[in-house]
């Protein structure tokens, strides 16, 4: 199931729900911010939590969920970069552009 949240990894979807009054927690448990800031662009947690499908945070990680092959996480800062990275074989890290084709099915089957 997908929490809807870009570049998360489904296991730690359950920590990316608003709290009773509408924020997100740092991971880390430094920092409470509202949740409206997840995946701004722009890096409030100093684990780079809140930013898990952007290149904001330069310790942050994507994940990629790579169907019908391996799931994978590459550093936030592969994010729209332009380049095709062989571990994101769905190409879910370049959404900006989309220049990069779903190829996982075609790796998985190999």
């Amino acid at each position: 199931k997908s929490s809807g949240i870009r570049g998360l990894d489904p296991q730690l979807a359950s920590k990316y729900v608003p709290d009773a009054s509408g924020n997100f927690v740092c991971l880390d448990g430094s920092l409470t911010i509202p949740f409206a800031r997840v995946n701004d662009d722009y890096c409030d947690c100093p684990d780079g939590s809140d930013e898990p499908g952007t290149s904001a945070c330069n310790n942050g990680s994507f994940y990629c969920a790579n169907r019908g092959h391996i799931p994978a996480r590459i550093p936030s800062s592969k994010v729209n970069n332009g380049v095709c990275d062989p571990e994101c074989c769905d190409g879910t890290d370049e959404y900006e552009s989309k220049a990069c084709p779903d190829r996982c099915l075609e790796l998985g089957e190999k």
